[in-house]
């Protein structure tokens, strides 16, 4: 079973995310804050990071940086925000959508990163 962070400071929206995923099989856990997020990640090695761009302390782009730099949590990242727009992907995210978020959308990207970072992690390096 594949396991999800979600990092939001909106309780609505990580309830949201967090029911959408798991109606799909995912093993969902979520932060509100993205310190607490960086915390989660580390100890729960998830395989994809859903977080919002706008929280307070670190953003979103912060968290990224951070996720990126421990070699041994190189998982896909997937901006969800409604202050931002697409130049997050310069910035080290594998995708960008804006709030309200179409579930359907997210869940077939989520799908394809997934399935993109199972293929490039069975590789040998």
């Amino acid at each position: 079973m594949k396991r999800i962070l979600v990092i939001d400071d909106d309780l609505s929206c990580r309830l949201l995310l967090t029911k959408l995923l798991e109606s799909e099989g995912y093993e969902v856990a979520s932060a509100d804050a993205a310190e607490a997020g960086l915390e989660a990640a580390w100890s729960q090695r998830p395989d994809l990071v859903i977080t919002d761009f706008d929280m307070p302390v670190y953003n979103g782009l912060k968290a990224i940086r951070m996720l990126h730099c421990d070699s041994n949590l190189q998982v896909p990242v997937i901006i969800v925000s409604g202050v931002t727009d697409e130049s997050v992907l310069e910035h080290g995210a594998d995708a960008f959508f804006r709030k309200p978020v179409n579930g359907e959308q997210l869940l077939a990207k989520v799908a394809e990163l997934l399935s993109a970072a199972a293929l490039v992690g069975g590789l040998p390096g």
